[in-house]
């Protein structure tokens, strides 16, 4: 096999979190493989960003689940966007961060939104596996610590 004549590295270490994603390119490399693994890069991070900011994920997450509905149609979509707009959006945001990084939260919720009623906002590895089989989520192995 020839020697890759580009690479795609993703290294981060910040406190607790490290993520590792490296990708040798071929000449024989498809575009769809390329674009699946900046997916997963963009997965490592989306969520970590907002944690970062301050923005508790989780509380905005079950306010996403109570108003989202996975019908795939736009007049769900609507439904569940105008949502956002409501007193109890407003407090579930307010609980979830400073006010500071309140729009922050926003943009995470809307997001979530978004996803929950069954439409991407991004490319994903899970779209990208449906369209070319071939392309598999590698599922990393929680194994024990080795002892020493």
């Amino acid at each position: 096999m020839d020697e890759p004549s580009e690479y795609i590295d993703f290294v981060a270490r910040y406190g607790d979190w490290v993520a590792v994603k490296k990708m040798a390119v071929r000449k024989e490399t498809r575009p769809e493989e390329v674009v699946f693994h900046l997916s997963g890069i963009r997965n490592s991070f989306d969520r970590k960003a907002f944690s970062l900011m301050g923005v508790n994920a989780d509380m905005l997450d079950e306010f996403s689940r109570g108003v989202s509905k996975k019908s795939k149609t736009y007049s769900e979509l609507g439904k569940a966007l105008s949502a956002l707009d409501s007193k109890e959006a407003k407090e579930a945001i307010a609980k979830s961060c400073d006010k500071k990084v309140s729009r922050i939260a926003e943009i995470y919720l809307l997001c979530k939104v978004m996803a929950d009623s069954g439409f991407d906002t991004s490319i994903t590895q899970q779209m990208l596996s449906k369209m070319y089989p071939d392309l598999k989520l590698k599922i990393p192995k929680l194994g024990r610590p080795k002892k020493g």
